[in-house]
């Protein structure tokens, strides 16, 4: 379309001395300065060193004011933020996760290297609102550091659970079934085994146990007729299993259950209001030579609590080591 179909975005591209013009897919023209967009982008750079049609012929360029028009594939938003990029005096606008969305396939597309500065700390503004989709867009920016923190994000409502399966994320479109994988690896691995955290304990010293949850021998009368004869096979000492009290075996356990709908380690730290007062109430049941009052029972569960912290990061570390980015 041309004549009156074709229309001017105005400032900042209305440069009387500009020497091209843009034009979107949708017919709106910006004049810009050559050098500009070429600088910023290798493939601007590669356009412009293109040879232009000889005059009269049938591929001639078009012309407007005497400038030549460049016909773009892209729409007028599209255009105007990929300039906004390589002009230095245009406000980019970008307010909404789908903008930035919108300037990361446009970054990757011109390779616009300096927009990964400005684009990276806005995406971390989405990470715990939108994890996943920072995910794919980190992914398609190959920005390392980004794609970690998204996926330890995605953990506090992970992909993997039968409730999200039908989750929507249009920016999966644009990444590799690869990509995708490492994302559900790493999030079936961190929740595989920070549930199983009460199962196997054999990532836990006997010396770091609090005090008041380990049991004492049979000998010294510290069996009671309401706790069993429980004992876990512990990191150290690795040749003979460690007794625990029966209240605290019972809570670590339900800590694990809670990770079974994802990992949040804002969360850790707080003590769950169900499985405290199944823990106090089992402690205070106790009719041994030594029970434990309600108050030693907290204090030992927020010891706990931070135990149980530490290992679900060191799991978090772990898988994280594992996920394959084919980018530094």
């Amino acid at each position: 379309m041309h004549g009156d179909d074709v229309r001017d975005v105005g400032e900042p591209f209305a440069a009387p001395d500009a020497d091209v013009i843009l034009r979107s897919f949708d017919n709106v023209d910006f004049r810009s300065y050559r050098v500009v967009p070429k600088l910023a982008s290798p493939v601007f750079e590669t356009m412009f060193a293109l040879p232009s049609p000889p005059k009269g012929s049938t591929e001639s360029d078009e012309q407007k004011d005497g400038l030549p028009v460049v016909c773009m594939v892209e729409d007028k938003q599209s255009l105007q933020l990929l300039l906004s990029f390589c002009h230095p005096n245009a406000e980019l606008g970008l307010d909404t996760l789908d903008d930035l969305a919108l300037a990361v396939r446009l970054t990757a597309k011109f390779e616009l290297s300096n927009a990964k500065r400005i684009l990276r700390p806005l995406l971390r503004e989405h990470l715990h609102s939108d994890p996943e989709r920072v995910y794919a867009l980190a992914w398609v920016m190959q920005s390392r550091d980004l794609v970690l923190s998204a996926a330890l994000e995605s953990l506090s409502s992970p992909l993997i659970l039968p409730d999200h399966a039908d989750t929507n994320i249009p920016e999966f479109r644009d990444i590799s079934a690869h990509a995708l994988r490492q994302l559900i690896n790493f999030q079936s691995r961190c929740i595989h085994s920070a549930s199983r955290i009460g199962d196997d304990f054999q990532w836990l010293k006997a010396e770091d146990i609090p005090r008041r949850a380990r049991g004492k021998s049979v000998d010294s009368g510290g069996l009671c007729g309401t706790c069993p004869n429980t004992k876990v096979q512990l990191k150290e000492p690795s040749d003979r299993l460690t007794r625990v009290k029966d209240w605290w075996l019972l809570h670590v356990k339900s800590l694990g259950r809670l990770f079974e709908e994802g990992i949040d380690l804002t969360e850790i730290s707080r003590i769950p209001h169900g499985p405290l007062k199944a823990a106090v109430s089992k402690g205070n049941a106790c009719d041994g030579q030594d029970p434990c009052r309600a108050d030693e029972i907290v204090e030992v569960l927020i010891a706990t609590a931070s135990l149980v912290e530490a290992r679900v990061k060191d799991i978090i570390r772990e898988a994280a080591k594992k996920l394959d980015m084919p980018f530094t």
